[in-house]
């Protein structure tokens, strides 16, 4: 209970930042490119096209940054 009490109250990160950032981008990215290979199985294709990627940011709710 103490080391919970103890990481509780610190503010310091406990994992570093740069390769989170890096493993949230990948996973991120992996999950965005399944989605869109979903969008061009539906289409009844096995190409991905960027409109299967635009779609699958737009389905997502991700329309900005181009």
């Amino acid at each position: 209970l103490q080391e919970i009490r103890r990481y509780q109250s610190s503010t310091r990160l406990l994992l570093r930042l740069g390769p989170f950032a890096r493993l949230a981008a990948e996973a991120f990215t992996v999950r965005l490119l399944e989605d869109a290979y979903l969008c061009s199985l539906h289409a009844r294709r096995v190409t991905l096209f960027p409109k299967d990627l635009q779609l699958a940011r737009r389905l997502r709710g991700l329309e900005g940054g181009g």
